[in-house]
């Protein structure tokens, strides 16, 4: 399915949320290309609003089985449905890669997902139903849905952005160098899929991520995640990259050292390494070494301020202390920086 409207995983998650909130809250048919995170915004929704997740891969069912299980009563000479194993309290149900699954499964699913009940078993009040696809032009092997499915949902069309990835890798420590490269060559966050050689996506670089975590980072081991191109590149980033580590130590001992004008790797991966590094105790340093940055700093300062502002690093009551106070009012002025507190 192609949407003209289309919301970022973050504003997805907020409309899922309040969804999820609702005391009969309608069906939601979430679309996108591979790895951008469906998934993992549905169990963190269920996690919010506290109800658990029950997923069902429709593809790995028969049409029969969605309706429960059949047992024999030979006293009563009769046979009973037995639903699947569900939770009693209010759940979201969970049909990921729903088009993935033969028509007539789908068309069995139909019930569950617009009156959410199964034979004669009914989810309990406040459940929700939620299912997931990806697009034709996704190479992902899936099937047209039927109009009157179509028609028995609220649709979102889920489109990967950076900010959003980055607030949240940043918040579950993914290796800096990712994010400080996806922040240089944002347009290798998610690319085509394609069926005949690997391409990059937000979860293709968390499993890069954890690649790099155990110490694997050749070229031929990134490329067998993220493709080629991006690879190539990547590893050339983390190369310019070197000695970063020693430059943030010598920086949180008081001493104004910058990366050379033209080291734009190396600016991007120091802003990053220094969100992280960033906290109370160390702000009056990091802003007397902000304010006196060369002018070619002053992108790369700017993104450091923005980053621990957004990610709660640092608060504006901290900034606007007293021991901070002088120091943030001189740095607004230099960067024509807004802190509203």
């Amino acid at each position: 399915m192609e949407l003209k409207f289309t919301v970022t995983p973050k504003q997805l998650k907020e409309k899922l949320r309040r969804i999820a909130e609702m005391e009969n809250p309608p069906a939601v048919f979430l679309w996108g290309k591979p790895g951008i995170g469906k998934t993992q915004i549905v169990y963190q929704v269920g996690e919010e609003v506290k109800k658990p997740v029950k997923v069902m891969i429709l593809s790995l069912l028969d049409p029969t089985e969605l309706k429960g299980f059949v047992f024999p009563d030979r006293e009563k000479r009769r046979a009973e449905f037995f639903p699947l194993n569900f939770p009693d309290e209010p759940f979201i149900l969970f049909f990921d890669e729903f088009n993935t699954a033969p028509t007539a499964v789908q068309n069995a699913a139909m019930r569950i997902v617009l009156e959410k009940k199964i034979g004669d078993y009914e989810l309990p009040k406040g459940s929700m139903v939620v299912c997931a696809g990806n697009r034709l032009r996704d190479k992902a092997t899936v099937n047209k849905l039927s109009s009157a499915m179509v028609n028995r949902a609220l649709h979102y069309s889920v489109v990967p952005d950076f900010e959003d990835f980055k607030e949240y890798w940043m918040q579950k420590g993914l290796p800096e160098e990712v994010v400080a490269y996806l922040e240089l060559d944002t347009k290798y966050l998610s690319g085509e899929p394609d069926i005949d050689r690997p391409y990059p996506s937000p979860r293709a670089w968390e499993m890069v991520g954890r690649l790099l975590q155990h110490g694997i980072n050749s070229v031929e081991d990134i490329a067998g995640i993220v493709g080629e191109e991006a690879a190539v590149r990547f590893v050339a980033f983390m190369k310019k990259c070197t000695g970063v580590g020693k430059m943030v130590g010598a920086i949180l001992r008081g001493e104004k050292v910058y990366p050379k004008t033209g080291e734009v790797e190396k600016s991007f991966m120091l802003a990053t390494v220094l969100v992280n590094k960033t906290n109370r105790e160390n702000l009056a340093i990091l802003l007397n070494y902000a304010l006196e940055a060369p002018d070619y700093m002053s992108p790369y300062i700017v993104l450091w301020m923005k980053s621990v502002l957004k990610l709660g690093v640092v608060t504006i009551e901290s900034l606007l202390a007293p021991y901070a106070v002088d120091l943030t009012k001189r740095f607004a002025s230099k960067y024509k920086f807004v802190i509203e507190g």
